[in-house]
């Protein structure tokens, strides 16, 4: 029997009519959009445009089963070569113009010419470089120019998500079967420190920050990384700020707990002048205290505290957490909030800000929300949809009262929450 050609049969649940009407709109569709593409350049986290978006949607229509897991094995074998090559050094060492052998790269990197060829070779075939056989030379394209200089965002986001997501996450199913009688995400209080990230590098019953601090380039990589995409995720612009103000002169305002060396703080008295700076109450570990001594204004409380523990501070008008919930697990989640809810006045606010994963998860256009919550797996936490932040809260003993969201990508959102009852 001859194997049969996938590209031209069609299952027995699609209309090839209605298959080929979606087809000729979407392309028609990108036709009418080539026609005014403007190429864009330092995107964050690859956020793709409108075309790429709609050029997906028709290959999805178009891809069959066995196309669509070779796409996806391709992508993956993909990404290890890049990796692999960002490591050796071997993209730096292709100038740009010009291009450069096998064989030179090869000497530039002091790896093995037969590797090197293989991988080079393999970025061809993705596109991510092209090839001149006349000179038997691997050029780069636009795809790839990132890669020619030190650090730039578009090779440390690439790397950052490689090894904190990609290579931890092709381990998943092992660490399941290794970690978990019943398969489940990590949970409990050991989520921190058994997870796909720890199991990878061999350091179970050690936190994920911890593991990182073993490793200086991974850990230094994890830090630009987070000061990079701080633009997805805005101090002010989406909670009204100038509700802090109070008539009691004596009342702590803003409570930062886990809060940094004070990005927030100062942000907010920055956007706000008028709001006393003394209101302010920093709450972080010692060493990140005496960070944030260096550069937040004189007048800002500094507080060292673990917020697993209760907090001191009593009757704020807002407690605030900010990219710290989707570090951990629902459990812990809940004995964080714990801590606070005791010391909340009835006209206290606590505010939660973080992304929000859609409710439809087809409402992820481009997949960056999905993507935030498998990277957050692998580290033992988890992005959560507003019904995922209303059980935790819920279980604190607080109620979500107005969910505050801003414009652009990633849905990062300030969820207000009161004392139940």
């Amino acid at each position: 029997m001859a194997p049969s050609n996938e590209a031209s049969s069609v299952s027995p649940d699609r209309d090839i009519g209605n298959v080929r009407a979606t087809l000729a709109s979407l392309a028609g569709e990108l036709l009418d959009m080539s026609k005014t593409f403007e190429p864009q350049s330092g995107q964050l986290f690859s956020v793709e445009s409108d075309i790429v978006q709609k050029a997906r949607a028709f290959i999805a229509v178009a891809q069959g089963p066995m196309g669509f897991a070779m796409a996806t094995t391709t992508s993956t074998i993909g990404a290890a070569v890049v990796r692999t090559l960002t490591d050796l050094g071997a993209l730096q060492a292709i100038p740009f113009p010009g291009g450069a052998t096998a064989q030179q790269v090869s000497q530039a990197t002091g790896a093995q010419e037969s590797l090197v060829e293989r991988l080079l070779r393999n970025a061809v075939s993705v596109g991510f470089l092209t090839y001149d056989p006349r000179r038997t030379a691997y050029e780069h394209t636009h795809l790839s120019m990132p890669w020619a200089e030190l650090h730039s965002l578009a090779s440390d986001m690439f790397d950052f998500c490689y090894d904190s997501c990609l290579a931890p996450l092709v381990l998943l199913p092992d660490w399941l079967k290794h970690n978990n009688s019943v398969p489940s995400e990590p949970t409990g209080d050991n989520a921190g420190t058994h997870n796909p990230l720890t199991y990878r590098h061999g350091t179970e019953g050690k936190s994920v920050f911890e593991t990182l601090a073993q490793q200086p380039e991974t850990l230094a990589l994890f830090g630009r990384v987070l000061k990079a995409a701080a633009i997805l995720k805005p101090f002010v612009g989406i909670y009204p700020w100038e509700r802090l103000a109070d008539s009691d002169p004596q009342r702590p305002l803003f409570v930062d707990i886990g809060g940094g060396p004070g990005h927030a703080v100062a942000a907010i008295i920055a956007a706000h002048p008028k709001l006393p700076v003394s209101g302010f109450v920093l709450q972080e570990l010692p060493n990140v205290i005496e960070l944030a001594k260096q550069s937040l204004p004189a007048g800002v409380q500094l507080q060292s505290h673990d917020f697993f523990t209760p907090n001191p501070v009593k009757g704020a008008k807002v407690y605030h957490f900010r990219a710290c919930l989707h570090d951990w697990s629902d459990e812990i989640c809940v004995k964080m909030l714990k801590c606070v809810v005791p010391v909340m006045a009835q006209d206290s606010r606590l505010l939660i800000a973080e992304c929000l994963l859609p409710a439809d998860p087809r409402d992820d256009v481009g997949g960056l929300m999905g993507f935030q919550d498998m990277a957050m797996m692998c580290l033992g936490g988890k992005e959560r949809t507003e019904e995922g932040f209303g059980r935790i809260v819920r279980e604190a003993g607080l109620v979500v009262e107005q969910i505050w969201e801003g414009e652009g990508v990633g849905r990062f959102v300030v969820i207000e929450c009161k004392v139940a009852g």
